[in-house]
């Protein structure tokens, strides 16, 4: 007796957490079409570039700093 109880307010509290993100800044059909258009090995190459650009600016930030005359 004490368990359907317990389940109805499992339920009860579910309810509100779905009604909770339906009011979020993006519609269900916004969210499923983001879902759709990201895949994990494009996800993957973006973060790829991003890493080799950073390490190319840091060796020509190096060259740079390694070419300017020392200080009297």
């Amino acid at each position: 007796m004490r368990q359907a109880g317990h389940q109805h307010r499992r339920d009860d509290e579910l309810d509100a957490q779905d009604a909770e993100k339906s009011r979020s800044s993006r519609s269900r059909g916004e969210k499923l079409a983001l879902d759709g258009t990201q895949e994990a090995g494009d996800s993957s190459r973006v973060v790829l570039v991003i890493v080799a650009l950073a390490l190319v600016l840091i060796a020509i930030i190096t060259y740079f700093v390694a070419q300017m005359p020392p200080k009297p």
